[in-house]
């Protein structure tokens, strides 16, 4: 333990590092505000009582299970405002009788926000049903013709959307714009190369290196290390995935954590049942696993260049080329795909594992666990020899 919180010391708990990620969290918060400001809805100065309103008849009508009443409130103030528009019998005039105070911002409000939201949640069941019914025949069809991988894959989709309903309203707007923002993993990326590419050099550039392997503290100092770099991106995570996720709740409220993935409409295809809190925990532990692995390479240069400056060159240069070459699909092989990877939460996407398929999140995550530890085997092996060789020489 004590080795580890050497370690944890020498590289990234250190004053001016921790300096830095303020700084980057401050900047991730003022990308985010600032791309909220232009992408985002409510951030208009003429939509502020727009916005008073939605959030007040949400809160007072329509927030929690989807009743009849409410139902009939959305639809008879809709009719009202459609016959007051084609008798032209309104007011463009500010009158405190309407909910935005404009005739004009109140059709908006029913228009644009809670007929579609209501709408998508009451015959959500309807695509439900469509899928499952598909998938179903789909079965019958493949069982007809011997073709087992084929109807267990549609066996899957059938358990997968069979069943599903939308029993309650929420706000979920705020899923789409946290689970699209990726400018935190760049950040981190930078974060992780400034804190392990001198994993190893500093120690060869100080001699620290010969008083290590003369000690015969090698192998503990490789795994101190590894811990340490496992902490050290854990930590990361964890701090801007928190950040994310308390900036979004200031600018648009998070709402129905809870609640079924596909609540929201960018998931309505999602064949996972599980809830947005459980889909934000899967999506950090993969970029985890992810940046783990980046870590393990920085390190493995780190050892190779024996000088930091190089390390930290070389580091950058093959993150910006991983960068360069991601090729945007949910192929795990390049680990910056995974940094988008609620991706693989939109849509059915399965790989075929000795017959039975499996989703292809949990098949990434498989995999990224496995290779983890070729970097880690690596730097232990080589490591280990070169150990052994200064040690027959002298």
């Amino acid at each position: 333990m004590r080795l580890l919180f050497y370690e944890m010391r020498k590289s990234w708990l250190k004053i001016p590092l921790l300096f830095v990620l303020v700084l980057l969290l401050a900047l991730n918060v003022y990308r985010f505000n600032d791309m909220y400001f232009y992408e985002g809805f409510w951030t208009r100065e003429e939509m502020q009582n727009t916005k008073t309103a939605y959030f007040n008849v949400y809160d007072n009508i329509l927030a929690g299970e989807i009743t009849p009443e409410k139902i009939s409130y959305v639809k008879e103030n809709k009719e009202k405002l459609e016959m007051e528009f084609e008798a032209g019998n309104f007011s463009t005039e500010y009158d405190e009788n309407r909910l935005t105070g404009y005739f004009f911002s109140d059709l908006g409000l029913f228009d644009n926000f809670f007929i579609p939201a209501l709408e998508y949640a009451v015959t959500y069941q309807n695509i439900s049903n469509e899928l499952s019914v598909s998938a179903y025949e789909n079965i019958m069809f493949y069982n007809k013709r011997g073709n087992k991988s084929e109807a267990e894959k549609n066996r899957l989709i059938y358990n997968s959307y069979y069943g599903r309903v939308i029993k309650d309203y929420y706000l979920t707007e705020w899923a789409e714009v946290y689970f699209k923002y990726e400018f935190s993993c760049l950040l981190i990326l930078l974060m992780v190369i400034l804190g392990l590419s001198a994993s190893f050099s500093s120690e060869n550039e100080s001699g620290m290196d010969i008083m290590i392997r003369s000690a015969g503290k090698m192998r503990k100092t490789v795994n101190a290390k590894l811990i340490s770099a496992a902490v050290y991106v854990f930590t990361l995570v964890v701090i801007f995935t928190i950040v994310d996720l308390l900036t979004v709740n200031y600018m648009c409220r998070i709402d129905g954590i809870t609640a079924p993935v596909y609540t929201a409409e960018l998931f309505r295809y999602s064949p996972f049942n599980f809830s947005f809190l459980t889909a934000i925990i899967i999506c950090a532990a993969l970029r985890f696993l992810a940046f783990f692995i980046i870590a393990e390479v920085i390190m493995l240069i780190s050892y190779f260049t024996k000088n930091t400056i190089a390390s930290t060159v070389i580091s950058f240069m093959l993150i910006v080329a991983m960068i360069i070459f991601a090729d945007g699909t949910l192929s795990p092989v390049n680990p910056i795909n995974m940094l988008s990877s609620y991706k693989l939460l939109m849509q059915f996407d399965c790989v075929t594992i000795f017959g039975k398929p499996c989703l292809s999140i949990y098949t990434s995550i498989a995999f990224y666990l496995i290779i983890t530890f070729v970097p880690a085997l690596i730097l232990k092996i080589i490591t280990a020899k070169t150990e052994k060789r200064r040690n027959k020489n002298v």
